[in-house]
C-alpha cells in the first residue's frame, strides 16, 4: 500500500525529483518516508506540505506532525 505521501504526491504528477528540489530535501529522505521508513521531524512535515500545498495531517493523519 503506498504511504499518504507518495500518493499524494503521485496524485499530483509531482516527480520525487521535483519534489526534492522543492524542498531541499534529499530524494533518499523522500523515499524513506513515503516508504513509511522514518518519521519525519515537524519543520520536515511542514516544508513536504508547503511543497503540497496541502495540511500536514493530509499526509500524516496519525501523528502530532499537523
Amino acid at each position: 500500500m503506498d504511504s499518504k505521501l507518495r500518493e499524494i504526491r503521485v496524485s499530483q504528477g509531482i516527480s520525487l525529483d521535483r519534489l526534492s528540489a522543492n524542498t531541499g530535501l534529499a530524494k533518499s529522505s523522500l523515499s524513506m518516508l513515503e516508504r513509511e521508513l522514518a518519521e519525519p521531524l515537524l519543520s520536515t512535515a511542514r516544508r513536504i506540505a508547503a511543497a503540497l500545498d496541502v495540511d500536514e495531517a493530509d499526509i500524516w493523519p496519525e501523528s502530532d506532525h499537523g
